[in-house]
């Protein structure tokens, strides 16, 4: 007998618990919805044809044409990322080409990180939303060097 009361009791408090959270949820007219504002205000450098060298101080830019009124996060952050995903180390998620500005300058300068020459290098512009720019090229000096030596003999 006692069993059968352990059970009644445990059936009757969880039927109780479900009633309560059932009251603690709005009803569907209750629910209120906020409208999101979200500005995406596209990368204007780099470019395609873009290419930095390792080391060299570039400028990001961005523009800053129709910002909404209200805006939830205006502070920015610029990585980079390749085809591959994000760079790891400098210049990636954890450790960004830039990061604490306002996306209303419409331009941040950073320093191209050391990273391997190639061809599909991205910048993420981070704030309110992830802007992309085109696909652009990093090489590094040493690379550089090596061309124009090889051009001029």
């Amino acid at each position: 007998m006692s069993t059968f009361v352990s059970l009644l009791l445990g059936f009757l408090i969880l039927i109780t618990l479900d009633g309560a959270s059932a009251l603690a949820l709005p009803a569907p007219g209750e629910v209120k919805i906020v409208k999101r504002d979200v500005w995406a205000p596209p990368v204007t450098s780099p470019t395609v044809g873009t290419v930095w060298q390792v080391g060299d101080t570039v400028q990001v830019t961005w523009s800053t044409k129709n910002p909404p009124k209200e805006l939830t996060n205006s502070i920015g952050k610029v990585v980079l990322r390749t085809s591959d995903g994000f760079v790891k180390g400098q210049g990636g998620l954890n450790e960004p080409l830039a990061s604490n500005f306002s996306i209303f300058d419409g331009s941040v300068n950073i320093t191209v990180p050391k990273v391997p020459a190639r061809g599909d290098y991205q910048v993420i512009l981070f704030g309110d939303s992830g802007n992309t720019s085109p696909y652009f090229t990093i090489t590094s000096p040493m690379l550089a060097a090596m061309a124009d030596f090889a051009l001029s003999n």
